[in-house]
C-alpha cells in the first residue's frame, strides 16, 4: 500500500482530492452517490416551488433550463433528492440505542455534512459554547442515515473524526475541541500601552490624540496636529494574518475533497467566532493581499464542488461580551478608539468574514442568536429535499474567472426558489486538455477499481457488502481483528461456460488511524466457477470471505470492498476502537456469532481466528430462524492481579420490551483456563425457543471480587419463522 493511497483514504484531513466512480444499478427511489474528480464537470441543486410555496418533486429534466453566464446549457444528469430524516430507534428497555455491530451498504442514503471547528477563532473561554452548540446539531438535527465528519482549522487530524454516521464519535471528537484564539486586537494594544513606562506611556498617548487633535492626557493642552505619529500596533498583527491564511487555507482543501462526492448537495458547518481579520482591507498590511486572495480561493473550491458553507457564530447576542467587561475593568487609556467601540468593529469585521463564505457559497450565516435549533432545522430542510442538475460547460476557458449560472423553471406557477447563483472556475489549460487521458503514473496506477472504492468517503451500494469486525486479544498489546465480509451476488451477470457459471470478485479491506498512518491492507481474489445449484445457493447465501488484522490500541476506520470483473463495486465502513486488552482491568472482547444455517455460505479464508473456537465461520447475519441453531462467542480478560476468585458470565437474550427470553450464567475461577486471566464464552442459544421478533443479546462479564468490576456488550437480532 502506498503512502499515496494512506494519504487519499485519511479523510479527516482531506488534503487531497479523492478519486472514484460510482458503480451502476442506483436504488430506484434515489439517485446514487458517486466519487469522481472530472473538473470540468458541474453540479447545482436547485429547490422548486409551487405559487402556495408548497414543494414540487415531480419535475422532469425537461421542465428545467439551466443558462451559464446567460448561455443555454445541456443538462447531462438529472434526479430528485428527498432524502428522509431517519430517526435511531433503540429498545424500549435501553436509554441509548444501541450501536451496530454488523454494517452494510443498504439502506437510504442521507445528507452529508463536514463539521469545521475554527479553534484558531475561538476563545477557550468559549470553548465549552462551541462545543454545546456543535453537540445540539447531532444530538437533535442528525439523522440515522446521514454522514458527518469533525475537522479542526489548526489541523490537528488526530482529533478529528472521518465521515461516520456514530453520533457517539461525532460527539467525541466535538469534545476534543479546545479554542485557541489569539487575544482581542483591542485588549492587547491597551495591555501594550499599560505595560509601557510612565513616560512612554504618556507619549505614546500623545501620539495618538494627536492626530486627531485631542487634547494631551498628560497636560490637558491641544496637541497640535501636524505632530501625528504611527498609532499603537497590534502586537500580534502578523499572527492574526497568518490565522486567517491558515484557516481559509484549510476550508479550501475540505471543500475541494468534499466537492469530490456527486449527486448529493454537501454542507459544511462552520462553527466559530469568524476571523479578526478586515478582508476588504488589501492596504492594512503586507499580508493584506494574501489573506483577500486566500478568502477567495477558498470561496472558489466551494462553489466549484457545490459545497454550501453555514457560518455560525456561537455567541449569543452580546458576542463581546467578555471583552466589554474586561474592558470595564481596565485602566483607561482616555482614548475612545480603544474601547466599547473597538470591540464592536472588531467584531462587525470578524462577521463580514463569516457572512463572506456564507454568501459565496450558497449557505447562509447564523449570528446572534441565543437558539441555533431554527437555524439547525433549516440546514436539514435544504440539504433534504431538492433537484440535482450536473452539466458540462460548453465555454472551456479555465482561468478561475466566476461563472454565472440560472436555474428557470418551465412550467407555469412553478419558481426555483434556492440555487446558487454561479462557481469559479479551476485555473489552468482548458476542459479539453484536462479531460484528456492522462498519462500512465504511479498515481494514476493506484486509481484501481479496488483503490477508489476503499477510498470513497461514502459507502458505495452498487454491490451490496455486510461487514463484521471484532476485536479480540492477541500479541502482547495489539489486538487481532476478526473480519467477515459478506458479498451479494443475486444480482450479479455471470458467464456460463460448459455448464457452469463464472464470475471474479476482489474483496479487500484496509485499516487507517487518524493520521492517515499506520495502514493495514489486505485483498483476496474469489473466482466463482459453480454448478446451478451451487449457483443457487450462492445466490440465497451470498459469498464470505474471512480474515484477521492486527492492530495496535487506538481509534480507526475500517473499510471494505468488493469489486467484480465487470466493475461493479461496493463499499462498508466500520469505524474501531482497539482497547488495550493487557492493561484493563476488566474488558471483553467483540461477541461473534455464527448460525448452523449461516455455515452453508460458500466462505474462503486469508485467516480465520475465530472458526475453532466458535465452532464456526462468524456471521454477518442478524436474522435468524426459528430452524436455526445460534452459538455466541466472547472472551474475557482481567489483568490486575487478586488472589483466586470467581468471575461471573452472563449471557441474556431479551426481548425488545424487555422481558428476557434466554439467561445462561457461568462461573469461573480465575487461573483455571489456560490462558491465564483470559476467560472464553462461548454458549448455543436454540432459536427455536424464541418466539419471531426483536431481541437484544446482552454478554456480561463480573469479577466477584473486590473492587467489584463489571464490563457489557449489546447486540441486536430478530427472530424469523
Amino acid at each position: 500500500m502506498t503512502r499515496r493511497v494512506a494519504w487519499m483514504i485519511a479523510v479527516v484531513s482531506l488534503t487531497t482530492v479523492l478519486a472514484g466512480q460510482q458503480s451502476p444499478a442506483p436504488p430506484a427511489d434515489l439517485p446514487d452517490v458517486t466519487f469522481t474528480v472530472e473538473v470540468n464537470y458541474v453540479e447545482v441543486d436547485a429547490a422548486v416551488s409551487d405559487a402556495s410555496g408548497g414543494a414540487v418533486k415531480n419535475l422532469r429534466a425537461d421542465d428545467f433550463e439551466l443558462l451559464e453566464d446567460g448561455k443555454p446549457q445541456k443538462i447531462s444528469s438529472f434526479s430528485f433528492v428527498d432524502v428522509p430524516v431517519e430517526r435511531r430507534e433503540r429498545p424500549l428497555f435501553a436509554a441509548q440505542p444501541i450501536e451496530p455491530d454488523v454494517f452494510g451498504n443498504g439502506g437510504t442514503e442521507g445528507r452529508l455534512y463536514l463539521i469545521v471547528l475554527d479553534d484558531l477563532h475561538t476563545a477557550a473561554t468559549r470553548t465549552a459554547r462551541v462545543r454545546q452548540v456543535a453537540r445540539d446539531f447531532v444530538e437533535h438535527h442528525f439523522g440515522a442515515n446521514d454522514y458527518a465528519a469533525v475537522a479542526f482549522t489548526g489541523g490537528r487530524e488526530s482529533d478529528g473524526q472521518y465521515f461516520t454516521s456514530n453520533p457517539r464519535l461525532l460527539l467525541a471528537a466535538i469534545d476534543r475541541f479546545i479554542g485557541q484564539k489569539l487575544q482581542s486586537p483591542t485588549l492587547a494594544k491597551m495591555d501594550l500601552l499599560q505595560s509601557l513606562p510612565q513616560d512612554q506611556f504618556v507619549r505614546a498617548q500623545n501620539a495618538r490624540a494627536a492626530g486627531r487633535g485631542n487634547r494631551s492626557p498628560a497636560t490637558g493642552e491641544v496637541i497640535d496636529p501636524n505632530l501625528q505619529q504611527a498609532p499603537i500596533d497590534d502586537p500580534f498583527a502578523d499572527e492574526r494574518s497568518s490565522r486567517a491564511r491558515r484557516t481559509m487555507s484549510r476550508l479550501r482543501e475540505l471543500t475541494e475533497a468534499m466537492g469530490s462526492v456527486r449527486g448529493r448537495r454537501k454542507a459544511m458547518l462552520f462553527i466559530g467566532e469568524g476571523a479578526e481579520y478586515d478582508i476588504d482591507d488589501v492596504t492594512g498590511s503586507s499580508w493584506a493581499w494574501s489573506v483577500a486572495q486566500d478568502n477567495e480561493e477558498a470561496v472558489a473550491a466551494a462553489t466549484r464542488g457545490n459545497v454550501s458553507i453555514y457560518a455560525i457564530d456561537p455567541r449569543a447576542l452580546e458576542p463581546a461580551g467578555e471583552e466589554l467587561l474586561q474592558v470595564s475593568h481596565s485602566q483607561s487609556t482616555d482614548d475612545a478608539k480603544l474601547g466599547a467601540q473597538s470591540l464592536r468593529q472588531e467584531q462587525t469585521v470578524a462577521h463580514s468574514s463569516l457572512r463572506f463564505l456564507a454568501a459565496g457559497t450558497g449557505g447562509f450565516a447564523a449570528l446572534n442568536r441565543s437558539d441555533m435549533g431554527k437555524a439547525f432545522d433549516r440546514i436539514v430542510r435544504e440539504n433534504s429535499s431538492y433537484y440535482m442538475l450536473g452539466f458540462y460547460p460548453t465555454n472551456d476557458r479555465r482561468d478561475g474567472k466566476y461563472r454565472k449560472i440560472q436555474v428557470r423553471v418551465k412550467r407555469p406557477g412553478v419558481r426555483v426558489i434556492r440555487a446558487r447563483s454561479g462557481y469559479n472556475e479551476p485555473n489552468g489549460g482548458t476542459a479539453a486538455s484536462a479531460a484528456a487521458p492522462a498519462p500512465a503514473s504511479a498515481a494514476a496506477a493506484a486509481r484501481t477499481p479496488t483503490v477508489l472504492a476503499l477510498t470513497s468517503p461514502l459507502p458505495l451500494s452498487g454491490l451490496p457488502i455486510k461487514l463484521f469486525a471484532g476485536a479480540f486479544k492477541g500479541r502482547e498489546a495489539e489486538a487481532a481483528v476478526a473480519i467477515t465480509i459478506e458479498v451479494d451476488v443475486s444480482t450479479l451477470q455471470f458467464e456460463e461456460r460448459d455448464g457452469r457459471f463464472f464470475e471474479q470478485l476482489e474483496v479487500s479491506h484496509v485499516a487507517v488511524d487518524p493520521r492517515g498512518g499506520r495502514l493495514q491492507f489486505a485483498q483476496q481474489p474469489v473466482e466463482l466457477a459453480l454448478t446451478g445449484d451451487a449457483l443457487e445457493a450462492a445466490k440465497r447465501n451470498g459469498i464470505r470471505v474471512l480474515s484477521v488484522m492486527m492492530l495496535k490500541p487506538g481509534r480507526y476506520q475500517l473499510r471494505a470492498a468488493a469489486v467484480t470483473s465487470h466493475g461493479r463495486s461496493g463499499s462498508v465502513i466500520r469505524d474501531l476502537e482497539i482497547p488495550d486488552y493487557s492493561t484493563v482491568p476488566l474488558g471483553m472482547s467483540a461477541v461473534a456469532l455464527t448460525s448452523t444455517l449461516s455455515a452453508q455460505t460458500a466462505t474462503t479464508a486469508r485467516a480465520d481466528l475465530l472458526r475453532t473456537l466458535l465452532k464456526g465461520p462468524a456471521t454477518t447475519a442478524r436474522v435468524f430462524s426459528r430452524r436455526d441453531e445460534l452459538v455466541a462467542y466472547a472472551e474475557i480478560y482481567e489483568n490486575e492481579p487478586h488472589p483466586s476468585h470467581l468471575v461471573e458470565l452472563q449471557t441474556r437474550a431479551r426481548v425488545e420490551g424487555g422481558p428476557t427470553a434466554f439467561a445462561l450464567t457461568e462461573q469461573v475461577r480465575s487461573g483455571d483456563q489456560k490462558a491465564q486471566n483470559t476467560y472464553t464464552h462461548r454458549v448455543r442459544i436454540p432459536v427455536r425457543d424464541l418466539a419471531p421478533g426483536d431481541y437484544v443479546l446482552e454478554v456480561e462479564a463480573e469479577s466477584q471480587i473486590a473492587p467489584l468490576r463489571s464490563v457489557k456488550r449489546e447486540l441486536e437480532f430478530r427472530v424469523v419463522e
